[in-house]
């Protein structure tokens, strides 16, 4: 028996997937011996083998950006010997479409692990390698802080490879919880009669509703929450939750129907006493709330200074559709100082750091302009011309 298990392993190898230039958006218009890598892999029995070939890596040239449209840039390829050779000098991810530099340590895998490794496991490639970092950051990390009958409070939790802790601001998924006022969507019924298409090939143009500019069918912005505290009961098969107030937008209001709503700034939050409870992977990401009060500096100049950043000034009560004064936890949010993110409910168990102790996401300082290729679009010269004044572009 034991000899037929390792004989059936043997005979199995690792695939690290690439992909043909078919595969990719480019289509049939793709040199047909030019691969993008990928970071897909899998396992594959021997007899899957047809034929060994040849793949070279094409490294850019210094000066690929004058070669485009040129004959020295259709010289400016590796010597195939073959059908069966090939080379690449992109990834390729298939989700967003996007063509990408190859990792840095692409040349230097696979890598052969000890054989005797008691999961199996023979090639590390660039797909379980990433696999592996993907899985890590999907893991919740908890510093216990205090128990408290059945329950345990936790001071911080990392997740997505961020540190969370009781008085941060989050980003949740659109769908965690119902914000928008309901108002009755009104659509012309049309109503339908049978047509000859033979006669009207293009009868299906004036079936359909949609209508220009309408955007009922743009996806929702995430929400926003205030921690709250970190906690998970004792008992088993518990997940550690996370407790949060919640933030309003201003088209989540009762003034969703007033038209100066939509004037107002994107960044514009309301605080409400509104809490939620969720599970660790409704958390999309981390972002920064701060009274407006507590700004040394004007809502736009903070704003503009970094991604993730919002603010909020009044306080939104659903239940009696009134805009209030914060209360004054509400209004320590982003203080600078001690106590900046002051007490939760009162209990020391959900202190938090001072937000001078947490530094803020900064956009990149562009020291150099990005080179651009102007290609017609049929949208216009004002794209262009907005993208020449932003002075961040060469042509």
């Amino acid at each position: 028996m034991g000899s037929a298990s390792s004989l059936a392993f043997w005979f199995q190898k690792h695939d690290f997937l690439n992909c043909r230039g078919s595969d990719t958006i480019l289509g049939e218009t793709s040199d047909p011996q030019e691969l993008f890598g990928t970071f897909q892999c899998e396992d594959k029995e021997m007899y899957a083998i047809k034929c060994k070939c040849t793949v070279v890596s094409k490294v850019p040239s210094e000066n690929w950006f004058h070669l485009g449209g040129t004959e020295e840039s259709l010289l400016d390829l590796p010597p195939l010997e073959s059908e069966k050779s090939f080379f690449y000098q992109k990834w390729y991810d298939s989700e967003t479409c996007r063509f990408e530099d190859p990792p840095p340590m692409h040349e230097t895998l696979p890598l052969q692990d000890d054989p005797s490794d008691v999961n199996n496991k023979l090639i590390k490639c660039l797909g379980c390698i990433k696999e592996s970092e993907d899985e890590k950051i999907k893991f919740v990390k908890l510093d216990i802080m205090e128990e408290e009958d059945d329950v345990k409070y936790f001071n911080t939790a990392t997740w997505l490879g961020a540190t969370l802790r009781p008085g941060d601001c989050v980003y949740l998924d659109p769908d965690m919880f119902p914000t928008k006022v309901e108002t009755e969507k009104k659509k012309q019924s049309v109503k339908e009669k049978e047509v000859d298409e033979t006669m009207y090939p293009e009868i299906y143009r004036r079936k359909n509703d949609y209508v220009k500019g309408s955007n009922l069918d743009v996806p929702e912005p995430f929400k926003i929450g205030y921690i709250v505290k970190i906690f998970q009961k004792r008992r088993k098969g518990s997940l550690p939750k996370v407790t949060l107030k919640m933030f309003y937008r201003p088209e989540d209001t009762h003034k969703r129907n007033n038209l100066s709503t939509y004037e107002l700034d994107l960044n514009l939050l309301y605080y409400s006493n509104d809490e939620i409870t969720v599970d660790f992977d409704k958390i999309i990401g981390k972002c920064h709330v701060v009274f407006g009060e507590n700004l040394t500096e004007s809502p736009e100049e903070y704003a503009s200074k970094g991604p993730h950043r919002f603010y909020f000034n009044e306080s939104y009560n659903k239940s009696s559709k009134t805009f209030e004064e914060p209360p004054t936890l509400a209004q320590r949010i982003g203080r600078i100082g001690k106590g900046g993110k002051g007490n939760v409910k009162g209990k020391k168990k959900f202190v938090s750091q001072s937000t001078d102790e947490i530094a803020e996401e900064l956009h990149p300082l562009i020291t150099r302009k990005l080179k651009t290729l102007d290609v017609f679009a049929g949208c216009g010269g004002n794209f262009s011309f907005c993208i020449f004044m932003s002075s961040f572009m060469l042509f």
